[in-house]
């Protein structure tokens, strides 16, 4: 499949605004769009900290759908996202979304396309 027309990625984000766990939508979200990226998948979740599920390759898929997300990804908001490489790098460091973390926040993020100019970006982060 690596040398067939992709498609561009997916994201997909969900929140209970009952505070109700949100891995199942997340995962049938997800699914929806594993035609979007074969290279990988990722999700993080939140519920008093940062959680994340990923692997690379196409999104196992069940026939029934998840009885329960994996226990680390608890919480009522999160992101998912699926990988149709734009470049040569098609690690397990290449898979999304990504959290990163400074002195003063922490933030996940998945997007499609190439950051190119990440050095710029990360000053500006440091001044909001």
């Amino acid at each position: 499949m690596e040398d067939c027309l992709g498609e561009a990625c997916g994201l997909f984000g969900a929140y209970d605004y009952g505070g109700g766990e949100i891995f199942s939508s997340l995962y049938w979200g997800m699914i929806s769009q594993n035609h979007r990226g074969h290279q990988s998948y990722g999700f993080v979740s939140y519920d008093d900290g940062f959680h994340s599920e990923s692997g690379l390759g196409l999104l196992p898929v069940s026939d029934e759908g998840p009885d329960e997300g994996p226990e680390e990804l608890e919480g009522s908001i999160g992101i998912g996202h699926v990988r149709y490489a734009t470049s040569e790098e098609r690690g397990r460091l290449d898979i999304q979304p990504y959290i990163d973390r400074t002195e003063n926040y922490k933030i996940a993020i998945g997007y499609n396309g190439n950051l190119v100019n990440n050095k710029e970006l990360r000053g500006v982060g440091k001044e909001i």
